[in-house]
C-alpha cells in the first residue's frame, strides 16, 4: 500500500494542532462520534452551555455537551412544521425556546422548540406580500424577533446582459411574526446574468449587510465600507455612530477584476457540473469590465461578544485566507488584533468558535474559555493554540 505524502503532512499537522488543542481546552466538534458534523454552518451556544450546530449536508442541528460528547440531533428535510427545507438561521428565545427560520424556498414561518426538537408551534411571518427569504435573526428583549429578509431580484438592462438588484432590509418584527419597525434597508447591485431571472453570477465587490445586537439593545449595523459602525434603536432611530481604527475601504483596480474574472473561471470550470453552465452563460463574466462598486468592503463579518465588544474580520482580496479579526471596545477602542487563517471566529459565554479547512474538510474547533476570562485574554490564548499550526498572531494595545 503507498501511503501518499501529503496525506502523512496533513496527519501530522492535524495530529499537532489537536494536541494543541486539548493542551488549551479545546476540541473539534463532531469528529469520530454517532453524529459528526460534515458541513458545519452557524454555531451557537445555547442556554445551558451546550453547543448547536447546523450541519449544511444533512439539514440537522446537531447538539453537543460543552466538552464535546453529541447529544442529540434536532429537525430533518421535509415540507412540514418542525422540518427544514432551507436554513436562514437559528438562535434562542430570552426564555429558553430554540426557533430558526429558512431563506427563499423555505418555510415563510418562525419555527419555535423546546431545546430537545420537539414542536411548539410555527409563527407565521407577516411583512407585505412581497417574496421574501429570511437570512441571519435574533429573538429580542421584549419576545420579538430582528431578522434580515432578502426579497425577489429586480433586474435592469445592462448592454446584452442584466445586473440584479438584491433588496434586503433589516425588519422588527413582534412576538406574533408581524413587521413593527424597518431598521435599515439596502438596494445593491448584487448578481448580474443574461437571463432576468436566472443562470446569475455575483457581482463583485458589493457592499455587505452585517450586524449584531449589543447589550443595551442597540442594533450595531455596518455595510462593509464605512470604518465607523452605526447603532441604531429598535423603532430604525439612529442613535450613536462608533468611530473606530479600522481600515479605510480601499479602491478597486483592474488587478482586483482580473483576478475575480480568473478566479470565477477556474471555479466555474473546475467543476463537471457547472462546465454546461459556463459554456452557455460564462461569457458574462467576461463581458464585466468596469466594476460599479468604486470600493470594496474592508469588513466580512460582524458579532457582539458577551461582554458588549465588536469582533469583526477584515480580509484582504488578494489573500483571502488570511483574516486580521478586530476586537473594538463599546467605545471603538481597538483591544486586540489577531492575523489568523481560521475563519468565523465567534465569541460567547463559554467559547471561542472558529472554522478550519484539514485536508479540504471544514472542521468546526471549539476553545473553552476559562473561569473569569475576558474576551482579550481569551484572543491570546487562542494565539498560542492556533500558532501550534502555525495560523496565528496576535497584536494587543
Amino acid at each position: 500500500m503507498t501511503i501518499r505524502k501529503d496525506a502523512v503532512i496533513g496527519l501530522l499537522l492535524f495530529f499537532i494542532f489537536a494536541v494543541g488543542l486539548v493542551m488549551a481546552r479545546g476540541f473539534v466538534v463532531g469528529q469520530g462520534q454517532e453524529m459528526e458534523v460534515y458541513e458545519p454552518g452557524q454555531v451557537e451556544e445555547g442556554p445551558g452551555g451546550d453547543i448547536y450546530v447546523y450541519d449544511w449536508k444533512d439539514w440537522h442541528i446537531k447538539v453537543y455537551a460543552a466538552e464535546g460528547k453529541f447529544l442529540r440531533a434536532i429537525g430533518k428535510r421535509g415540507e412540514g412544521p418542525g422540518e427544514i427545507k432551507r436554513m436562514g438561521s437559528f438562535g434562542f428565545t430570552r426564555d429558553d425556546k430554540l426557533f430558526f427560520v429558512e431563506f427563499f424556498g423555505g418555510h415563510q414561518w418562525i419555527t419555535l422548540l423546546e431545546l430537545d426538537g420537539r414542536l411548539i408551534r410555527t409563527i407565521k411571518i407577516d411583512i407585505g406580500t412581497r417574496r421574501f427569504g429570511a437570512l441571519k435573526a435574533v429573538c429580542t428583549a421584549d419576545g420579538g424577533y430582528l431578522c434580515t429578509f432578502a426579497f425577489d431580484l429586480k433586474p435592469e438592462k445592462y448592454g446584452d446582459f442584466f445586473l440584479l438588484r438584491a433588496p434586503k432590509q433589516l425588519l422588527k418584527l413582534d412576538a406574533a411574526g408581524k413587521m413593527s419597525a424597518s431598521i435599515v434597508e439596502t438596494d445593491h447591485i448584487e448578481r448580474m446574468s443574461y437571463i432576468q431571472d436566472g443562470a446569475d453570477v455575483q457581482v463583485p465587490f458589493c457592499p455587505v449587510f452585517e450586524w449584531g445586537v449589543l447589550p443595551d439593545n442597540g442594533i450595531v449595523f455596518s455595510n462593509g465600507l464605512d470604518k465607523n459602525l452605526k447603532v441604531f434603536n429598535d423603532r430604525g432611530v439612529m442613535i450613536k455612530e462608533i468611530k473606530t481604527a479600522l481600515p479605510e475601504a480601499r479602491k478597486v483596480t483592474g488587478a482586483d477584476l482580473d483576478k475575480w474574472r480568473a478566479d470565477y473561471k477556474k471555479l466555474l470550470t473546475g467543476n463537471p457540473n457547472n462546465i454546461q453552465w459556463y459554456d452557455r452563460f460564462g461569457d458574462v463574466i467576461e463581458k464585466y469590465k468596469t466594476s460599479i462598486y468604486e470600493k470594496m468592503p474592508h469588513l466580512r463579518g460582524l458579532s457582539v461578544t458577551p461582554a458588549g465588544h465588536i469582533l469583526v474580520p477584515v480580509t484582504d482580496y488578494l489573500d483571502e485566507k488570511q483574516q486580521v479579526y478586530w476586537l473594538i471596545g463599546k467605545d471603538g477602542t481597538t483591544l486586540a488584533r489577531i492575523n489568523v487563517t481560521p475563519s468565523g471566529l465567534k465569541m460567547t459565554r463559554g467559547f471561542l468558535f472558529s472554522f478550519r479547512e484539514v485536508d479540504e474538510e471544514p472542521l468546526l474547533y471549539c476553545l473553552v474559555r476559562e473561569k473569569g476570562e475576558d474576551d482579550r485574554a481569551l484572543l491570546s490564548r487562542y494565539e498560542k493554540t492556533a500558532g501550534t499550526a502555525g495560523a496565528a498572531k496576535i497584536n494587543t494595545k
